[in-house]
């Protein structure tokens, strides 16, 4: 495979997708604010970025495993962010689980920059991550869902397309609701 994968966030699920996509042959560069968790990747055959911009510098494609919204937005927008590094033309996904309309904000932001972007959350536990047993739920344009997919089914054994950008969210969100219904 020639594309250049990058991941930001190696946490619990993030190190788990990130393994599981240079297990399918994928070129990985990784970022993490936690020097552990990068090193984990790199003992495995990751390159080691040394922040957001550095890593976005480096690839075609660059997914997004983060805690919450906040922190999606600095490792977007923030000092050393991803887009003081990413050239026009970027695919970047955001696996995180964040709110509709900063997902709607993010990607009218990064438009402006070129810069391609979709929410795709995930579900399962980290037993499921490790096994590439999750579900990815995509929201964006269909096109990129397609050039992406097959970093996704390195990483999940249900990945479905939802719809335009901010879509993924909605049907994490209701996936919730239902659950915790139960």
């Amino acid at each position: 495979m020639t594309e250049q994968i990058g991941f930001i966030g190696l946490g619990t699920m993030g190190k788990w997708m990130a393994l599981n996509m240079m297990k399918a042959g994928f070129p990985l560069t990784v970022y993490d604010i936690n020097p552990a968790a990068v090193q984990f990747l790199a003992g495995q055959g990751a390159g080691a970025a040394q922040s957001p911009a550095d890593v976005a510098a480096k690839v075609d494609w660059l997914f997004l495993s983060l805690p919450d919204t906040e922190v999606v937005e600095k490792a977007i927008f923030g000092e050393k962010g991803i887009v003081q590094g990413a050239r026009p033309g970027l695919a970047l996904v955001d696996l995180s689980t964040i709110g509709y309309i900063a997902t709607l904000d993010i990607d009218r932001k990064l438009k402006e920059k070129g810069i391609l972007f979709a929410d795709a959350p995930v579900s399962g536990m980290e037993a499921r991550a490790k096994e590439g047993k999750i579900t990815v739920m995509f929201g964006g344009d269909e096109g990129l869902f397609q050039t992406v997919r097959p970093a996704f089914d390195a990483i999940g054994n249900q990945i479905v397309y939802m719809g335009a950008v901010g879509c993924g969210q909605l049907t994490k969100l209701i996936n919730q609701l239902l659950f915790n219904i139960s």
